[in-house]
């Protein structure tokens, strides 16, 4: 009789352990889905962050590339109007400077 009642306490004791066992493995089974989760989410926002960054990084450079050409090009037609026209303010301050001449003598 008390061999039975050690059996049967070890083989409840043994029950228990299993039972206790399988909660762990499907908490921990639990705990693991929702870690991949996790990481999922998260290597999909650092995606989409090195994409949203890149797509920023990109409008800055062509906004100040556009900006750039726009004043490279409103700079060389300003040359290009004085180079046009160096002739012409030449030949008005020489005439000034005959007639102010020709005034003092």
């Amino acid at each position: 009789m008390m061999c039975r009642n050690i059996v049967k306490a070890s083989e409840e004791e043994l029950r228990s352990r299993v039972e206790t066992n399988a909660l762990k493995e499907n908490m921990y089974r639990h705990m693991l889905y929702l870690k991949e989760q996790q990481v999922q989410y998260y290597r999909h926002k650092c995606e989409h962050f090195l994409q949203h960054s890149d797509r920023m990084v990109s409008a800055k450079l062509m906004q100040r590339g556009s900006q750039l050409l726009y004043d490279l090009d409103l700079t060389s037609r300003e040359l290009r109007t004085l180079k046009d026209n160096i002739h012409v303010m030449e030949r008005m301050m020489r005439t000034e400077l005959r007639k102010e001449y020709l005034r003092e003598i």
